[in-house]
């Protein structure tokens, strides 16, 4: 099976809390693990679905003033479907702050 990676970041402060709290949100969904500066995120594969068939997996690092991500999937539809939940959600949390864009890598 083919592994596709796609990569991004943004330049914000307080990036730990937009992954900690996306991971609260997803928590009964995903498979989490968090730690002091970023999470990994097991998105399960879907057993009738053929563009879902492997396991994605989302990473995130943080710093004190940058946000990295790393997703891999199995085809092009699980990658674009993550990536978009994962960009969509981060900028929902930051709304407060006039929301949060990742730069995407290209793929």
């Amino acid at each position: 099976m083919t592994t596709l990676t796609r990569s991004g970041w943004a330049e914000v402060q307080n990036g730990q809390r937009y992954v900690n709290t996306l991971c609260k949100h997803w928590a009964r969904k995903f498979d989490i693990q968090v730690n002091d500066h970023g999470a990994r995120v097991v998105f399960p594969k879907e057993e009738d679905d053929p563009d879902y068939p492997e396991e994605a997996i989302a990473i995130f690092h943080t710093t004190e003033s940058r946000l990295d991500v790393q997703l891999t999937a199995a085809t092009p539809t699980q990658l674009d479907a993550y990536w978009g939940a994962i960009d969509s959600h981060l900028d929902r949390f930051a709304t407060r702050e006039g929301g949060l864009r990742l730069t995407w890598a290209p793929a």
